[in-house]
């Protein structure tokens, strides 16, 4: 379960780094957007706090927040391999 905790903790900084669910949202919204489209945004952070950050998210969450997608999302981007990246 310390993996899952990990996960948690990434996300819920994240969120925080951002300025705040509502504004995480309207970051990864992007532009014009429903008010539907808006709390359906919202909810989808809320549970990213229990779950971690859905897949399809984690590299615009890492871009708004500055967390590394690595904490984000060990088990799809695991450090020796963006560190093999960077490397090269």
């Amino acid at each position: 379960m310390k993996h899952m905790k990990t996960i948690q903790e990434a996300a819920c900084g994240a969120i925080d780094a951002a300025g705040g669910p509502a504004k995480l949202a309207r970051c990864l919204l992007d532009g014009d957007y429903s008010k539907q489209e808006y709390l359906k945004m919202q909810r989808r952070i809320s549970f990213w706090k229990r779950n971690g950050v859905a897949p399809k998210w984690v590299l615009q969450v890492e871009k708004f927040s500055g967390i590394p997608r690595h904490k984000l999302s060990p088990c799809l981007y695991p450090l020796d391999d963006i560190q093999t990246i960077q490397v090269a």
